[in-house]
């Protein structure tokens, strides 16, 4: 069964949703009385950021996985936050494309040098993850 999946950039709407996904994703606990994830002031700030890369993916309107990062003007770099799917639709192909739409509107901003990201050596799916889209 093919999913007709939509990546469209993330709006002040869609805040409330991802953030919910992003309190229940395991990778973002810290394991401290810390806020674990965005906050919604954060994520609105993001949101509407010119250097931001804020997307989703959605499945009949359902936003299923989402990619936070940011353009680094100054040294033409992007840094990658975040590419992060509901355990139902991983292995997808979603997280692929959020992170295809993310390279490309970092290239769009400019002739970007390099996108950086930081992956927990706890997290092995997602170290093959980006090691099978070509990162190191």
């Amino acid at each position: 069964m093919d999913l007709e999946v939509i990546i469209k950039q993330m709006s002040e709407k869609d805040i409330v949703t991802v953030r919910a996904i992003g309190l229940q994703t395991p990778e973002f606990k810290t394991g401290t009385e810390a806020e674990q994830f965005y906050s919604d002031q954060t994520l609105k700030r993001w949101v509407t950021d010119k250097n931001s890369v804020t997307l989703v993916a959605k499945i009949k309107q359902k936003i299923v996985g989402f990619a936070l990062g940011y353009y680094m003007a100054g040294p033409n770099d992007g840094y990658l936050n975040c590419v992060v799917v509901l355990p139902e639709y991983q292995r997808k192909s979603i997280g692929k494309r959020l992170l295809q739409e993310a390279l490309s509107q970092f290239e769009a901003r400019g002739m970007c040098n390099h996108v950086f990201c930081v992956v927990k050596t706890s997290n092995p799916s997602a170290i093959d993850f980006f090691k099978g889209q070509g990162m190191q």
